[in-house]
């Protein structure tokens, strides 16, 4: 019967293919070649138990030109593959589809095939109905096996495929253990799971809580704000930094300074400067007079960056905890200001 019925599946993909579609003459002619290429490359694949080859085949030439024989092809390859549910949803198509009059035989023989083996499967789709308990279905969100279920399914048996499915569901406020469940052919299953705090479902991460020193409620950690303060404290020892640079730059600036204006007085005598040297002079002058304008301006930037980092780490590091051994916090007083490290 087996041997019939290959050679059978063999007559309808081609002499189907061949023949003229339900809308034969919109494809084009390459169109209707190439899904005649790939059904035939797809039969051999399911004659070779390629099964994964053989629907990726047979779903491109149904793709390319829609025929009940592609679907008969695709709904047996499914079935080899253990998904039922897709193979039997194929069949259905096939069947429920109305063909017209004129429509090649190997259309008519795909469809009554369909119909046979549809009704041969349907005893072997197991269904699975999921219960759960601490919400309402409206409120759940399902998962299984990584994707979400519509909520409407929630208490429904269902048609699955079968094998091992992971289960597991959530509300705003609570959540239930992952269920592993192994679903066997033509079995009718039901699972219940059970909502929890999700604070109580394992593997739920924990919030870090420590008590209010004043005897209040106790506050969660805000990851955020430990952030925030990070952020803060590298900023103004960077600004320091830039700060530091400033100064050190405006005092080089003035050192230069200095030291033009003593070349430049060096040149000239009690008497006066002589004329023979008053371009060199000039030029001793207006070094001088640059390196006086950097140095206001490094010693600007420097002063800036030092206000803004310390502001910075003040900031950042205001808390009632004592200072941490090789801690470095700086201080401000009503006349000074500093930095205390902690040994």
């Amino acid at each position: 019967m087996r041997v019939v019925t290959r050679f059978l599946v063999l007559g309808l993909v081609l002499g189907g293919i061949g023949a003229t579609s339900l809308d034969a003459r919109a494809q084009a002619d390459d169109d209707r070649a190439a899904a005649r290429a790939a059904a035939t490359q797809g039969l051999r694949a399911l004659q070779d138990g390629r099964y994964k080859d053989a629907l990726d085949f047979c779903t491109r030439a149904e793709a390319l030109m829609h025929a009940p024989t592609h679907l008969l092809l695709i709904a047996r390859t499914q079935v080899k593959l253990g998904h039922l549910v897709e193979a039997q949803e194929a069949y259905f198509r096939i069947v429920r589809e109305t063909l017209p009059s004129d429509s090649p035989r190997a259309f008519f023989d795909a469809q009554s095939s369909a119909s046979q083996e549809q009704a041969a499967l349907a005893p072997r789709v197991p269904t699975l109905k999921v219960e759960v308990e601490g919400a309402a279905p409206k409120e759940v969100t399902l998962m299984q096996d990584g994707q979400r279920v519509p909520s409407a399914l929630i208490g429904l048996a269902r048609p699955i495929n079968p094998g091992e499915h992971t289960l597991s569901a959530k509300s705003a406020t609570a959540g239930s253990e992952p269920l592993t469940v192994t679903v066997g052919e033509g079995s009718a299953q039901v699972v219940k799971l059970t909502l929890r705090p999700i604070a109580d479902v394992a593997g739920a991460p924990s919030v870090a809580v420590d008590a209010s020193p004043s005897g209040g409620e106790p506050t969660p950690e805000h990851p955020a704000e430990k952030s925030s303060h990070t952020g803060m404290r590298v900023g103004g020892w960077i600004a320091i930094a830039v700060g530091a640079a400033g100064l050190v730059a405006g005092t080089l600036a003035i050192l230069d300074n200095r030291s033009n204006r003593s070349d430049a007085n060096a040149l000239c005598g009690p008497s006066g400067c002589p004329d023979s040297k008053r371009d060199q002079i000039n030029t001793y002058d207006e070094n001088a007079n640059q390196e006086a304008t950097l140095a206001w301006i490094w010693s600007g930037v420097g002063v800036a960056g030092m206000a803004t980092g310390v502001t910075l780490l003040l900031m950042s590091g205001k808390s009632s905890a004592p200072p941490q051994t090789g801690e470095v916090r700086p201080w401000v007083g009503p006349r000074a200001a500093g930095i205390a490290v902690a040994f």
